[in-house]
């Protein structure tokens, strides 16, 4: 068996991207998993700049807290966020949370940390799209 996970993008727009994130974990948990990809997006960019996030996770806290951890892929991948419990985090107000990865490829990846049966989680992430100076898109 294994997580049941579910992604359902709500915005791919030109300047937007809104994904929603499930995860329903069977014990075994999920490791660096890419769950953006600029490549297939509308006009797609060369990374993401996280704007919002509202965020539900849920799991037994014995032995060690669940948890779900969000990074930057790029080499090496770069942590964005260590999130648990339930809340909203808005960056708008200093332009959003940069790939800050040495050389950024632009996706998100997630991990879940402690694993156990039961254990879910719900992100609602709201993306800027940016382009380099010789982007169509800009």
């Amino acid at each position: 068996m294994s997580d049941i996970v579910t992604s359902q993008i709500l915005s791919d727009g030109r300047k937007d991207f809104i994904i929603v994130l499930t995860g329903l974990s069977d014990g075994t948990g999920e490791a660096l998993v890419a769950k953006t990809n600029c490549a297939s997006m509308s006009g797609p960019p060369n990374t993401l700049r996280l704007m919002e996030i509202q965020y539900d996770i849920d799991g037994v806290d014995t032995p060690a807290p669940f948890s779900v951890s969000l990074f930057w892929e790029g080499t090496p991948n770069q942590p964005m966020l260590q999130l648990r419990g339930h809340g909203k985090l808005d960056f708008k107000e200093f332009g959003g949370l940069l790939n800050n990865a040495t050389l950024p490829e632009g996706d998100v990846l997630l991990s879940t940390n402690n694993p156990v049966a039961g254990a879910t989680y719900t992100l609602i992430l709201k993306f800027f799209k940016e382009y380099n100076a010789a982007h169509p898109e800009n």
